[in-house]
């Protein structure tokens, strides 16, 4: 709510279905290839379809879509089942100091700036690794962590909740925030000073 003018749905799956809306409000045609720009991001925010505040209106605007050509398991597999080398191997590093907590309800886990200069990573490739977690058995908060720069102590966190954990409500303690199955911060600390303050808001919200 920093702005002159705000349009804010706390509700919306996706920030680009609030733009879809917002296009036919203003009777903006939503062509083929803006479709297809706007149908990649409900479906990277909603883990293709995955999280519990996808709604009607969220199949319908696809439903739409689909009839103006736009082609839905194409952008599935672009955006969630191919993989860069470099996201493999940090997806190898990240199972490997996977740590299953508080009687398998939270997984941890985390990667360096020194990680990502050995595997070649670029921006981006450290998407999709905090969704790991959260898809083991009986979990119900997965914390990843991702040093921002190198040789400092601060680490941006990334939660995905179920319906037991609100993620938002704890990453707002450290100032950051989200949706309430998928939020973000930045925290100050080492690896195991940060762990321990996510995991410190991670209990007070676990019912």
């Amino acid at each position: 709510m920093y702005g002159d003018l705000n349009y804010v749905n706390p509700v919306a799956p996706a920030c680009c279905e609030i733009l879809a809306m917002m296009a036919n409000y203003f009777d903006i045609e939503i062509t083929k290839d803006l479709g297809t720009c706007i149908m990649t991001g409900i479906i990277t925010d909603t883990g293709g379809f995955r999280h519990t505040n996808i709604n009607a209106e969220t199949f319908e605007f696809t439903a739409e879509l689909i009839r103006k050509g736009v082609n839905i398991p194409d952008i599935y597999k672009r955006t969630l089942r191919t993989v860069t080398r470099a996201n493999f191997e940090l997806t190898k590093r990240v199972m490997s100091r996977m740590e299953m907590l508080e009687d398998g309800k939270v997984t941890f886990t985390y990667i360096t700036k020194q990680d990502e200069k050995e595997v070649g990573a670029e921006e981006g490739d450290h998407e999709g690794l905090v969704d790991i977690g959260r898809d083991i058995e009986g979990v119900k908060v997965s914390i990843f962590i991702r040093q921002k720069e190198e040789n400092e102590d601060i680490y941006k966190v990334s939660l995905r909740t179920d319906s037991d954990v609100n993620a938002s409500d704890v990453c707002m303690m450290f100032g950051g925030g989200g949706h309430p199955r998928a939020a973000g911060a930045t925290v100050t600390g080492n690896v195991e000073q940060v762990r321990e303050k996510v995991l410190k808001e991670v209990r007070k919200n676990l019912k």
